[in-house]
């Protein structure tokens, strides 16, 4: 992840990022949150924080992640082909049953999710709870 200002690129340290897949900025905490593909830690970030944060351990494999307008995380794993929602502290299965689920998009006015199904070329909605 770099940051460019004017001509110059800073970066955080690439061993503490675990291979970040998905990122999103979350606005009302003022971070970044990340979704890396290795390690199973969905990670938080800070400008100016040497190394991102632990926000939640999960299944690993992520994807994609957004940060829903209440606050929620929404996160994609390959571990276990689900769409994961993070809130209080802790991670639960949202969506199932979804292989290869890449990066997602969310229609916040009727709260459905899109999946892209990596490996089948096709693309799957979802209605959030």
């Amino acid at each position: 992840i770099f940051k460019i200002t004017g001509r110059k690129a800073t970066s955080l340290k690439p061993d503490s990022l675990a291979e970040p897949n998905g990122i999103t900025w979350d606005a009302a905490n003022g971070r970044f949150v990340l979704a890396p593909l290795s390690g199973t830690a969905v990670q938080v970030w800070k400008e100016g924080e040497k190394v991102p944060t632990t926000l939640v351990t999960g299944p690993g494999g992520y994807d994609g992640v957004e940060v829903l307008s209440d606050g929620r995380v929404l996160v994609t794993s390959w571990a276990d082909s689900a769409v994961h929602v993070v809130q209080h502290g802790s991670m639960s299965k949202v969506i199932t049953g979804v292989a290869g689920p890449a990066d997602l998009g969310v229609d916040t006015k009727r709260m459905v999710v899109a999946v892209p199904r990596f490996n089948d070329g096709k693309v799957e909605y979802f209605k959030l709870p």
